[in-house]
């Protein structure tokens, strides 16, 4: 017959498999078995003490930069655009791409004309020739500017004809016309 100090000392404890890099084994003081710990975050800390922390380093944060939408020519959605067209100021220009044949259907309201047929040269004019042409200032390399026509097409051609010619804060309203002429725009 086998001894109870034997018999405990033999039951079958499976051990735990390592996973890969992110796991690591711990052995309990307190405990007869082995367990896992949390994942190790690439920089040895614990993932879920990442997940507290803010995305971006604590400097870049402290100096009061943020994700900016207009630096990073990204495009402007329609709720986005919507206060900007309720509440117009010099700051943002709405630009219509589209010829004046379309602008005469609608356009979106506190936008200017600027059709894309003359819209290198347009942009290559000195300020007074510019005010002359189309009607309206010429924008400041670093205003923001967002560009709309019927589809996205021309606008997205003039946003990288902007982008070449030294402006930096411009945006592609994608839904443009088509979508604001059925959509959210009507009441």
């Amino acid at each position: 017959m086998i001894s109870s100090s034997r018999l405990s000392s033999s039951v079958y404890r499976p051990r735990p498999i390592r996973r890969g890099p992110s796991s690591r084994l711990i052995s309990s003081p307190t405990a007869n078995y082995t367990s896992f710990a949390p994942p190790i975050h690439p920089r040895n800390t614990p993932v879920s003490s990442t997940l507290s922390r803010p995305p971006f380093p604590s400097s870049f944060v402290r100096f009061g930069s943020s994700f900016n939408p207009w630096k990073m020519n990204s495009d402007i959605e329609y709720r986005e655009l919507k206060p900007i067209t309720d509440m117009p100021s010099d700051d943002v220009l709405l630009i219509d791409v589209r010829e004046e044949s379309e602008v005469i259907q609608g356009n979106i309201p506190s936008s200017v004309n600027m059709p894309m047929s003359v819209f290198e040269k347009t942009l290559d004019k000195h300020p007074d020739e510019f005010l002359q042409t189309v009607g309206f200032r010429k924008p400041r390399p670093e205003q923001k500017i967002v560009f709309y026509c019927r589809s996205g097409a021309r606008s997205a051609r003039a946003l990288d004809i902007a982008r070449l010619k030294g402006f930096k804060n411009v945006r592609n309203y994608k839904g443009s016309w088509s979508y604001s002429a059925t959509g959210p725009w009507r009441p």
